[in-house]
């Protein structure tokens, strides 16, 4: 066993007889690549809004509690739940790097946009349907969505109309907190906490 560190990308070739009298070199070569660390990511805030700064890699997964969110896989993420967040990215050459923990305690409620006159959920807490109804000040599309307490999307909609009202059926999932983001057409979002119980 030969064991090797190089400090910069190199080939290196194997030498080797197959015994003492004849002494046949059996040469084989390997190339050894050796790129420079992964730095080191920092999450910025911005309201409820991380981003990781620092550099520029291909890829990234965010955490919750060390468990990977689900599709959150950008250089930014909104997060709707209060808990310990870490960033994990990759480089071109696939070298990883882990950011610091980050405390976050996020609120339940945001304000409104200026376009949206009213919103109302009910019965909040409640044990199954939950209504959910829009007023805007104009013809607006909206998707909206729904997140356990582990940043798991449970449901996802579309939909279109001034007023807006749409049952958010969560009878089939077990009592928690959830989450529903609602997103507008021209970015701006906002959420509402979900209690459900049995």
């Amino acid at each position: 066993v030969i064991n090797i560190t190089p400090l910069m990308s190199t080939q290196i070739v194997l030498v080797s007889a197959q015994n003492d009298e004849c002494n046949i070199p059996l040469t084989d070569q390997i190339l050894i690549l050796v790129y420079p660390p992964t730095t080191v990511p920092l999450i910025a805030i911005q309201g409820n809004t991380l981003t990781a700064e620092g550099g520029a890699w291909a890829t990234y997964q965010w955490l919750l509690n060390g468990t990977p969110i689900q599709d959150a896989n950008s250089s930014s993420f909104t997060a709707t739940q209060s808990g310990v967040y870490q960033v994990i990215v990759n480089d071109a050459n696939g070298c990883p790097a882990q950011s610091s923990s980050l405390n976050l305690t996020v609120s339940g409620t945001d304000a409104l946009p200026a376009s949206v006159l009213k919103c109302t959920v009910s019965p909040n807490p409640g044990s199954g349907i939950f209504n959910l109804k829009l007023d805007f000040n104009s013809q607006q599309s909206i998707e909206w969505n729904v997140s356990d307490s582990s940043e798991r999307q449970v449901l996802r909609s579309k939909q279109q109309g001034q007023q807006i009202n749409v049952p958010i059926d969560l009878s089939h999932l077990p009592q928690g907190n959830y989450f529903l983001t609602i997103r507008l057409a021209s970015g701006e979002q906002f959420r509402r906490q979900l209690i459900k119980t049995n």
